[in-house]
């Protein structure tokens, strides 16, 4: 799609119980290829772990920065302390749009400002309908708009799959 801006892009794709080991990047059995062709373009990571086995903490630390027994997600199903920043708290301010499309289990809101988009995490058997060959026409959407308006973006694709 193009160069959105001078500054970088971010893109996060979270599978609930995807680990490295299922991606083909990583060795795994999964075949991936367009997450190859994304990660010969950009950076990986080969040393990141987490440090509560669940869904909820597990995305409450990767988008505070924070421990789950720090930002106050922890266990799961917990909110965060209302006095915790996210990533949009941060970006935001140097011009970034920052969304999250899909799953979200993150709480309260104002810990989270993302711009939410209500794609990506259908139920499984949900029959989604491609537009213009895009299955996510509004992430699609907020691509287009990111990089004619010259704007970097954060973007976190959160699926249930393969949960």
């Amino acid at each position: 799609m193009g160069e959105a801006s001078a500054e970088p892009n971010f893109v996060f794709i979270l599978a609930d119980d995807c680990s490295y080991r299922d991606l083909e990047l990583y060795g795994g059995p999964a075949l991936t290829p367009h997450i190859n062709a994304l990660a010969e373009e950009g950076m990986t990571f080969s040393r990141c772990y987490q440090s509560a086995p669940m869904c909820s903490p597990t995305r409450h630390a990767l988008y505070t920065g924070l421990y789950p027994v720090k930002n106050g997600a922890y266990p799961n199903h917990a909110r965060a302390y209302a006095n915790v920043k996210s990533i949009p708290h941060y970006l935001q301010p140097d011009g970034y749009r920052v969304a999250l499309a899909g799953k979200t289990h993150i709480s309260p809101e104002t810990v989270f400002p993302f711009e939410y988009i209500e794609e990506f995490a259908e139920p499984p058997e949900a029959d989604v309908t491609a537009v213009d060959g895009w299955r996510y026409p509004q992430v699609k959407k907020f691509l287009q708009e990111s990089r004619d308006q010259k704007t970097p973006f954060c973007l976190f694709l959160c699926s249930n799959e393969p949960h």
